[in-house]
């Protein structure tokens, strides 16, 4: 058995065609649908509660917690030797478990390709390298990562990476962007768990044009800086992203990419919530 873990919050809108796409796929073999709600405000809880599809099973969080707890929450709940995971503004291809289940085979986690959906109209600056910034990632390796919307596991992995992982939880219980799987993905290849990318096993992400604003941007790359203080704790770190600011400052003059330009704010937001972070420790032990 497959089981495909969901974690939504406040997509009324996408949750249903997301969860379609899954039931309707071109696969033989027995799957279920855990879809955690965590904690929306909207009615996306009452959408899960209108499918009486008996594969599907759903948990509803009071209150939100970190993306790892829910995929925690999920992996308690799951029945199946395969763990697989999308996300909730995303539709899979029809063929997604067919190709999971295959790649599965010959290692022990696997990665496919995250596409926008067809029709998606882009503003004129728009340069494929902010494709990360969406949850765009058309051609993943070891150095880009595979998303977490589009990647799955063996079952024993994952319970070995929650045997020996730290404790991830978030004080604020802000809902972690990439990093939190970023982290996932390294510790297992760190403790020796082999990854393989099948670019047949295809997702599309659904964009609103919100966030192919500037704004948005901005904002995102702030909230993954603040993130990436969660994982990267020890100095060496700081020191590494003190050295790649004027890197990238020189990057974006050269090439005046925009990439560079939401590199930098990551980076600036990263190293001022580690200094604040320092702060309240020292404040807090002395």
């Amino acid at each position: 058995m497959i089981s495909i873990i969901v974690v939504t919050y406040n997509r009324e809108s996408f949750i249903k065609g997301c969860i379609n796409s899954i039931l309707s796929q071109d696969f033989n073999g027995e799957l279920e649908v855990i879809a955690i709600d965590n904690g929306s405000s909207d009615n996306t809880l009452q959408v899960l509660k209108s499918f009486t599809d008996q594969r599907i099973k759903f948990i509803a969080n009071r209150t939100r917690i970190s993306l790892s707890a829910c995929k925690n929450l999920g992996l308690q709940l799951s029945r199946g030797n395969i763990i697989a995971f999308t996300d909730d503004d995303c539709l899979v291809s029809k063929d997604w478990l067919i190709n999971i289940k295959d790649s599965l085979n010959y290692c022990d986690f696997v990665g496919g390709v995250v596409l926008p959906v067809s029709g998606i109209k882009f503003p004129w600056w728009w340069r494929k390298s902010l494709d990360w910034l969406i949850g765009i990632n058309v051609a993943p390796n070891k150095k880009f990562l595979p998303l977490g919307s589009n990647i799955a596991f063996k079952k024993h992995v994952l319970q070995k990476l929650q045997d020996e992982r730290r404790d991830l939880s978030v004080n604020d219980k802000r809902y972690l962007p990439y990093v939190e799987d970023n982290y996932r993905i390294k510790k297992a290849l760190s403790m020796g768990f082999s990854m393989q990318i099948n670019p047949n096993i295809k997702v599309y992400h659904l964009i609103p044009k919100q966030r192919l604003r500037i704004s948005y941007l901005i904002k995102r790359s702030i909230e993954e800086g603040y993130a990436q203080t969660q994982y990267k704790t020890q100095l060496k770190d700081i020191i590494f992203a003190f050295v790649l600011l004027p890197v990238n400052l020189i990057r974006l003059l050269l090439w005046l990419d925009l990439n560079y330009f939401f590199r930098i704010i990551v980076t600036l937001s990263y190293i001022i919530n580690y200094i604040k972070n320092e702060q309240r420790c020292i404040i807090r032990y002395s």
